[in-house]
């Protein structure tokens, strides 16, 4: 069965939009466990994560974008077109999980200390995953797409192989 351009993108956003509801629903909750007192924080856990979880944070912004970086520059110009987006949201999965595996992460290192150091911190790493939805523009930009590949990926009715 054919797939179009748009029921590609929902897919992927669809995957996209849980993975993010799942971070901000946990940061949430944790939030609302240290605001209520209902999870005692412990401060001797401090003297660690204060340097541990921004360096954890910096290296899975890092190793996604390298490790993304390079299987994208190994995807196959010759391929179909369905064979290089299965690929594109191999890569984009795994880009995703780093990113995610920080952010809950830095929400657990909130979670067990309190500090606000951390509540912000999960709030950029949110951001930063938010900057990496999937879009026809960034997938035109990252894939080596033939011009007929990318006429048809600019068209939502557009099917792919």
């Amino acid at each position: 069965m054919q797939q179009t351009t748009a029921v590609y993108l929902k897919a992927l956003n669809v995957l996209f939009i849980a993975l993010v509801t799942a971070q901000v629903l946990f940061a949430v909750i944790a939030y609302i466990l240290k605001a209520t007192g209902s999870f005692p924080g412990n401060t001797e856990l401090m003297g660690i994560f204060i340097y541990f979880v921004p360096a954890l944070d910096m290296v899975c912004i890092l190793v996604a974008h390298l490790v993304s970086k390079k299987k994208l520059s190994l995807v196959d110009a010759n391929n179909s077109l369905a064979d290089k987006l299965n690929t594109y949201r191999a890569i984009s999965i795994t880009r995703w999980a780093m990113i995610e595996g920080g952010t809950l992460f830095t929400i657990i290192a909130y979670l067990l200390t309190g500090a606000q150091m951390f509540l912000v911190m999960m709030i950029l790493m949110i951001l930063v995953f938010l900057t990496l939805s999937p879009t026809v523009k960034r997938i035109l930009k990252e894939l080596p797409l033939s011009s007929e590949e990318q006429e048809i990926m600019n068209d939502p009715d557009g099917l792919i192989g």
